[in-house]
């Protein structure tokens, strides 16, 4: 069930990116890293659509991590990127090339042979001491707030690279604060777990990846972005799940390097599937552009 929920989380996650990217590329340079930015895409319907599959893929996920571990959904997720390659390649009209159908094996095979070899933990509680959620937060929040400002004194080529960092350290405390939500309505019902910190926590994270999202698509460099986005979220949010909730691969000094060349596959896979789907998106784009 965890596989199947996550798949369908990627799903619709590969649609609202490919959707929301060109939209947010419109917005002029004035608007990146502020509350405007939001309000100027949020009169856009297609971005709203985008908006809409991003909502519907974080009810998924958020399911998903109620009953499995971030170690286990969050790689599964990051399969969004064959879901957006394609959604991108029938948009501009194009098939896939065979560079792109080899991006596609090398992620998908990585992944499989990362979630058989290693056998990551299937579940775990989504709770921890109150000193670790804040230890965890400063560090990766700090993390997010330096790339973001130092992001935004650069050239388009490092800010898209120093954002799409920052978008990916967003969406990894998305995805744990999501878990320990989602776990809490589990264990106390949904009245009891809006007595806790949680959810507040999960609006005010959300608000903010949105916000950091979309000014890494507005640097309009999204085969910098994108990439680095892809790769940092779920590494870090496995780091996280590994460190906060005790998750952990099952190695050996057999297993270990086949689990280490399967994730630098998967990750290599990723990284070239984000960027064929970007220049797909952007050819598209061309095309449709009046001359």
């Amino acid at each position: 069930m965890t596989v199947v929920l996550a798949l369908g989380a990627a799903l619709l996650f590969g649609a609202g990116v490919a959707i929301q990217q060109d939209e947010a590329r419109a917005v002029p340079d004035g608007g990146s890293m502020r509350p405007g930015l939001l309000i100027g895409l949020a009169r856009r319907p297609r971005w709203l659509a985008g908006l809409a599959a991003d909502f519907g893929g974080w009810g998924l996920q958020a399911w998903a991590l109620a009953v499995g571990s971030l170690i286990v959904v969050q790689p599964l997720i990051a399969i969004n990127l064959v879901f957006a390659l394609a959604l991108a390649a029938v948009l501009a009209g194009q098939p896939l090339a065979r560079r792109e159908w080899l991006a596609v094996v090398a992620t998908v095979a990585g992944l499989i042979v990362f979630l058989t070899v290693g056998h990551p933990t299937t579940d775990s509680s989504g709770s921890a001491s109150m000193r670790d959620w804040i230890v965890m937060l400063t560090v990766v929040g700090g993390a997010v707030v330096v790339l973001s400002l130092v992001g935004m004194t650069r050239g388009r080529t490092q800010r898209a690279a120093l954002l799409g960092a920052a978008a990916g350290g967003c969406e990894a405390i998305m995805a744990v604060l999501s878990k320990s939500f989602a776990d809490r309505i589990g264990n106390e019902g949904v009245a009891g777990a809006f007595t806790s910190w949680e959810p507040y926590a999960v609006a005010v994270a959300g608000i903010v990846t949105m916000m950091v999202v979309q000014s890494s698509y507005q640097v309009g460099r999204p085969t910098v972005s994108l990439p680095v986005n892809t790769v940092t979220e779920p590494v870090l949010a496995s780091a996280i799940g590994i460190l906060l909730f005790g998750e952990h691969l099952h190695l050996g000094p057999v297993r270990a390097p086949v689990v280490a060349v399967a994730l630098v596959v998967m990750l290599i896979g990723l990284a070239s599937l984000a960027r064929d789907s970007a220049r797909l998106e952007e050819a598209h784009l061309a095309e449709a552009s009046p001359t």
